[in-house]
């Protein structure tokens, strides 16, 4: 039994290694690629950086940054997984190369199927390049890396948050039964953002972009609010008691998500999302209305007009994958401010059978 797993193995790696020498032009016919045209997101819309990377011997080499591009690719019949594809495009197949990969797919699953239309960036080849690839190097991406980075830096300047509020004088609160739920919160906070940095610092998580967007408005919200209150320029109110709690709610789930997307023993699981879609109907006529944006936040950011994104469709139905959170949803008509429903809030879980959450908007006469 040893013998035969140990046969497999070597297998496998040789049709590894003959995919990561084919010459550039075969690798691009047998891919089939096509240039992905018309797509709603450029190249420029990601932060991503590339290294050279030797999992041999862990050396990393920097190299120019190269003009990327996307690409929608048919698997060919002998890759079987997200894993083998990176790697035949001599993509280190880590995290950040599997979270890109998934962005750019929002459906995307392991395993892949024969024929199946994948997205995926592409890295021109040059003489350089393709040196260092029969060196045994490989294309390392390193995607939402600035964002990454911003928030590890913020880890120490939350855990100093709970000893700077318990150390305000009570005048410093508007209502004295505010001190006891504000630190409780601020702990839940500390501890919670601490793991979710240890995560991200480890870089052996799959992250997903919407989430650590998300995350980093929690945190600037967070020392915005209370960096006021602990300099003396004002009191803490009911409303960012409840603002500061709904951002350790929100963290809560977040570090969920990052301890029920482990790795899994041959891949990396999606980040926890589910499919929501929103009906839009009138309230008198119970009818549909179509041709309305519908926006949406995270519940705990509702406040910031900056963290408001828009679905890319109008309804009804509109439809869109979002990362596990507490948001709020409303309508207006397309090109303009003005709300015409109520803020729906909703709790956006990932369901065990993967039907989509549907979410309903009553319509304003």
């Amino acid at each position: 039994m040893t013998q035969t797993n140990g046969l497999e193995k070597k297998q496998r790696s040789r049709r590894i290694i003959q995919l990561l020498l084919l010459p550039a032009y075969l690798l691009a016919w047998l891919l089939s690629v096509t240039e992905y045209a018309g797509a709603q997101d450029s190249v420029g819309n990601y932060d991503i950086e590339v290294s050279l990377y030797r999992a041999l011997d862990e050396v990393e080499r920097a190299t120019p940054q190269p003009s990327l591009r996307f690409a929608t690719i048919s698997v060919p019949p002998d890759i079987g997984s997200v894993k083998e594809l990176l790697l035949s495009s001599h993509l280190y197949p880590d995290s950040d190369a599997f979270g890109l990969t998934y962005a750019l797919n929002p459906d995307l699953r392991d395993a892949l199927q024969p024929g199946e239309k994948v997205r995926i960036i592409q890295i021109p080849s040059t003489p350089d390049n393709r040196s260092a690839i029969s060196d045994g190097f490989l294309f390392k991406i390193r995607y939402d890396d600035r964002i990454v980075r911003d928030l590890i830096s913020s880890r120490e300047s939350l855990g100093r948050l709970p000893g700077a509020v318990s150390a305000l004088a009570p005048g410093s609160f508007a209502d004295s039964g505010l001190r006891q739920p504000t630190l409780d919160c601020l702990s839940s906070i500390s501890v919670d953002f601490g793991h979710i940095a240890d995560y991200l610092e480890d870089r052996g998580q799959l992250t997903n972009h919407e989430m650590l967007s998300q995350t980093h408005g929690d945190v600037e919200l967070l020392l915005r609010k209370l960096g006021r209150i602990t300099t003396g320029e004002g009191t803490l109110t009911e409303a960012e008691e409840s603002a500061i709690c709904l951002v350790a709610n929100d963290l809560k789930t977040k570090l969920h998500g990052f301890e029920s997307a482990r790795r899994g023993a041959t891949t990396f699981l999606r980040w926890p999302e589910a499919r929501v879609l929103v009906n839009t109907f009138g309230a008198i006529t119970q009818k549909p209305v179509p041709m309305l944006r519908i926006h949406y936040v995270a519940q705990a950011l509702q406040n910031d007009p900056g963290q408001v994104k828009q679905f890319p469709g109008l309804s009804s139905p509109a439809e869109l994958r979002l990362p596990e959170a507490d948001y709020v949803f409303w309508v207006t008509k397309d090109g303009d401010a003005s709300a015409l429903s109520d803020r729906v809030p909703v709790s956006v879980r990932r369901t065990e059978d993967a039907k989509p959450l549907i979410v309903g908007i009553v319509v304003k006469p």
